[in-house]
């Protein structure tokens, strides 16, 4: 494709670059020449725009931050699976183009970290403030981690993102870091709720037998999906907790 064959509906606004940016996405490399050239300059073309624009390396505005793109490429993930999402899904969703993605990214791998890391750093590693209820924020925590999965088309994609997550050497430490967070979170609350006597009998190792019930319900669900998945857990949740007050009871 030329510069010529691209169709122009006139020239940025005075001082815009914004307009530049959504108009040529894709051919910003061809179109920095040609803008400079005297054949474009007679036609006023590049009157309106400052040339140190182009000269001085000022980057150019970005139509939509890294945080959008990350979150569309989450929900594109979720809903297709880790090896049938793909770049135009992502396009479709922010009105970006698959190029400008590449762009940002690298690579349809180096989106997926992206959205790794952004999942890592939303964890926190303990709960911040004692819980007034922490059997409650509990109950609410198992519940949403893996909420999404009631959306997926196939659950079974779950399976394979995390397979290629694993076996990928630059993403497992990413996802072993999300679930030791993700651990320590649900052990805090345990903590609260064992310093108010709200967990009976529960071991030392509670935090840790929660994190792996709520991790394998997940991985059951992805291939046997039957009913809502946060609703399982939540009802696993209280299931254990409840054989651990009654062991309390009878001690």
């Amino acid at each position: 494709m030329t510069v010529h064959s691209l169709k122009m509906s006139g020239p940025p606004a005075s001082g815009s670059t914004v307009g530049i940016a959504e108009r040529f996405d894709d051919h910003l490399a061809l179109l920095m020449p040609a803008w400079s050239s005297p054949s474009w300059r007679c036609f006023g073309m590049v009157a309106t725009i400052s040339e140190s624009w182009f000269t001085n390396g000022m980057a150019r505005p970005k139509r939509h931050p890294d945080s959008t793109l990350i979150d569309a490429a989450a929900a594109a993930i979720a809903e297709r699976g880790a090896t049938a999402w793909s770049l135009e899904d992502v396009a479709r969703r922010t009105g970006m183009s698959a190029a400008a993605l590449i762009k940002r990214f690298g690579s349809k791998r180096g989106l997926l970290l992206a959205v790794v890391r952004s999942w890592v750093e939303s964890i926190p590693d303990h709960a911040d403030d004692p819980a007034s209820d922490p059997l409650a924020e509990l109950e609410a925590l198992v519940g949403e981690l893996f909420a999404g999965l009631d959306n997926v088309v196939d659950p079974v994609g779950h399976l394979s993102l995390l397979l290629a997550e694993v076996t990928d050497p630059e993403i497992r430490p990413l996802v072993h870091e999300g679930w030791q967070r993700q651990e320590r979170l649900i052990a805090s609350l345990v903590t609260q709720a064992r310093a108010l006597g709200a967990l009976g009998a529960a071991p030392e190792e509670a935090g840790s037998m929660i994190f792996a019930l709520v991790q394998g319900n997940a991985l059951r669900w992805s291939v046997q999906p039957e009913g809502s998945l946060p609703e399982r857990q939540r009802r696993m949740l209280r299931t254990l907790i409840e054989g651990w007050n009654q062991n309390h009871g009878e001690a």
